[in-house]
């Protein structure tokens, strides 16, 4: 059997699934709101291989949805959805896994069927060259109001114009 360095396994990784940024965990109660949120800043022209979230710990009994989108500032255009709704989240498991399918703007988020497995995302490109914009999140229906539901959102991409990149913003490094 091979054994890899760390190095090699996540450049590897890197090269096949994008760049991988996350935000830190956190609680729902904070972010997972009926109001568009700020996750990650985006500078450039991007491509998302993969956008989603994942239950740390178990959400709250609220009958929750959510929602990815981008909205830009340079230029400044009006924000877009980048999926639909998902379907209610109540007490969505740990591990569980909701993501943006990437197949038409108009499809909704897509909750994992088990905890740890995920279905396979088309790409989604976002800003442009010389732009900069955040993704954002929402919820509808219900926030999350369970004082220990936490999660975590994972974005893999790849830079599509010279010095693009997506981080989290500042209060999720």
């Amino acid at each position: 059997m091979r054994n890899y360095s760390q190095s090699t396994i996540d450049v590897v990784g890197d090269l096949t699934v994008g760049l991988r940024v996350q935000t830190s965990v956190f609680l729902n109660a904070t972010y997972v709101i009926v109001a568009q949120v700020s996750l990650f800043n985006v500078v450039g022209w991007c491509r998302i291989f993969y956008l989603g979230i994942e239950a740390i710990t178990t959400w709250s009994a609220d009958a929750t949805t959510i929602k990815f989108g981008y909205d830009a500032s340079t230029p400044a255009v009006a924000a877009v959805d980048i999926c639909a709704a998902s379907g209610a989240l109540t007490s969505l498991a740990a591990g569980k896994r909701v993501a943006v399918l990437g197949d038409a703007l108009a499809t909704g988020a897509l909750e994992a069927a088990n905890s740890g497995v995920s279905l396979q995302t088309h790409p989604v490109d976002i800003g442009c060259i010389g732009g900069a914009g955040v993704i954002y999140i929402t919820g509808a229906g219900a926030a999350q109001t369970g004082a220990t539901a936490t999660s975590q959102v994972t974005c893999c991409y790849a830079p599509l114009s010279n010095g693009a990149y997506i981080v989290p913003v500042d209060a999720l490094l």
